[in-house]
């Protein structure tokens, strides 16, 4: 294991760690994590497990400190309906398109069922997930 990966590794592990102190903190961490995600060096699986990803293991944590600050807070979601509207539609095209995809392989020889639902439906919607966690914790004037 080369020092970038244990760099890596402890990085996760403290932006985990505090997430359950300060979620939005940690999900700053993780957006700039997205810009090694693609690097060679990155681990694309823990112990062969397909999207069992350092990015995506922090991510979990994040959402489930997310959901418990939520939780605790009494908030209720507030985002304006066209935008949610929007995100909808976003999610339709893309849940459509990867279906289409499944049911007719005629095009995609060689290309595996797990790798067409992992890469074109979960990965292209993850990417998502983290801008609706940004726009719900930028709601006083210090986080923006």
């Amino acid at each position: 294991m080369s020092l970038r990966i244990i760099a890596l590794c402890t990085v996760v592990a403290g932006l985990s760690v505090y997430a359950w102190k300060d979620w939005f903190k940690s999900l700053c961490g993780l957006i700039l994590l997205m810009a090694i995600i693609r690097h060679e060096d990155m681990p694309n699986a823990v112990f062969g497990v397909q999207g069992l990803n350092p990015w995506n293991m922090l991510f979990l944590m994040i959402a489930l400190a997310w959901a418990v600050s939520r939780h605790r807070q009494g908030l209720t979601w507030d985002m304006p309906r066209h935008v949610t509207a929007l995100l909808l539609a976003y999610l339709g095209v893309i849940v459509i398109g990867a279906l289409r995809a499944v049911f007719d392989r005629s095009h995609l020889d060689g290309y595996p069922l797990q790798s067409l639902i992992s890469e074109e439906m979960i990965n292209t919607v993850k990417w998502v997930l983290p801008a609706l966690l940004l726009f719900d914790g930028c709601r006083t004037r210090n986080r923006v």
